[in-house]
């Protein structure tokens, strides 16, 4: 058996995404102007490795004579250690390569930096055959060769972009373990994530009463803020009033105190007074008596006045003349 190592298309994939790369292969043999041994793919009969040659030493020529490679990215391809060998070494040896992105996967989930930055086809994305039609230009411009444009290039690729739509991950038996382990860990944490939401909610509701309760407290400490102040204004006012009313009471006693010496001065006047009309009566009372008896002593003494002046001017021969008493009334005196 010749062996052929000069491969125009490698598809790199995982054997258990036997049934897509099968019908990749389909469509690529619809689309472009290929014969089947022009294509590896090594889970799909007619383009396997040969025999009597290891895998290895198969898979290092084709990958080195191949002209591009396809890789179908699935969850268990990223799980192959010879898709990773197969990618990193079309990456060294500068070949053309077109990543096709299976259900849930995005670039970011290819191994290495350098790999992400190659442009391929997402299957979820909204228009996967046009960017197919793009594929096949590129592939028909690196191997000059003449496209296939015709209703089964079409019916392949649909059910190509169909089939691997729905394509589902076959795990072994520990991979479904730790599935199992995993979903049971996502039911726990969402059934954490639920129970924390709910508490969330009672918080935020609790949250926001305090935050109400703390609002009106907070009213309530303005008005009585005001209210104290307005107190302090009061109290204030009052101290005011309590000193005007201390300063009119001590000038009240000093009033009433100076009442009391003027009534006191007045009495002590008045006793002065009644004492001093007392005293008035009495002396004129004296003194009309006094008055009496001066009027009668007054008329005795003018007459012995005159009768002085007549000595004077007289002889001494001529004897004075006894007055005579005709009123015997001590309170009244008359001369002759």
């Amino acid at each position: 058996i010749e062996e052929n190592n000069n491969m125009d298309i490698f598809i790199s994939h995982s054997h258990q995404d036997e049934e897509i790369a099968s019908l990749l292969v389909d469509f690529l043999l619809a689309a472009l102007e290929l014969r089947p041994e022009d294509i590896r793919c090594t889970s799909v009969p007619g383009h396997q490795l040969s025999f009597g040659t290891s895998i290895g030493e198969q898979l290092k020529k084709n990958l080195n004579n191949t002209n591009g490679l396809i890789a179908l990215i699935t969850q268990d391809s990223l799980r192959s250690t010879w898709v990773l060998f197969e990618l990193g070494s079309s990456w060294a040896n500068e070949k053309l390569i077109l990543p096709i992105l299976g259900p849930g996967l995005t670039y970011s989930d290819l191994p290495g930096g350098p790999l992400r930055q190659y442009p391929g086809v997402q299957i979820e994305q909204e228009n996967p055959a046009y960017r197919f039609t793009d594929v096949i230009n590129q592939l028909a411009s690196e191997l000059e060769i003449r496209q296939e444009k015709n209703a089964r290039r079409d019916a392949k690729l649909d059910e190509f972009i169909t089939k691997f739509k729905k394509k589902k991950a076959k795990l072994s038996n520990f991979d479904l373990s730790q599935q199992q382990q995993i979903e049971e860990l996502t039911r726990k944490v969402e059934e954490s994530e639920r129970f924390h939401k709910q508490e969330l909610e009672v918080i935020e509701i609790q949250y926001q009463q305090d935050q109400q309760e703390l609002e009106e407290s907070r009213d309530k400490i303005i008005q009585l803020e005001n209210q104290l102040e307005q107190e302090r204004s009061h109290k204030q006012e009052l101290e005011a009033l309590e000193t005007k009313y201390l300063q009119g009471n001590q000038e009240l006693e000093r009033s009433q105190s100076k009442i009391a010496q003027l009534e006191h001065q007045l009495a002590q006047e008045r006793s002065q007074s009644n004492q001093v009309q007392e005293i008035k009566a009495n002396s004129d009372s004296i003194n009309r008596r006094n008055f009496l008896k001066c009027s009668g002593l007054g008329g005795l003494c003018l007459v012995m006045a005159v009768v002085f002046r007549g000595l004077l001017k007289a002889p001494q021969s001529i004897s004075i003349a006894e007055p005579k008493i005709i009123n015997s009334n001590p309170s009244s005196f008359d001369m002759l």
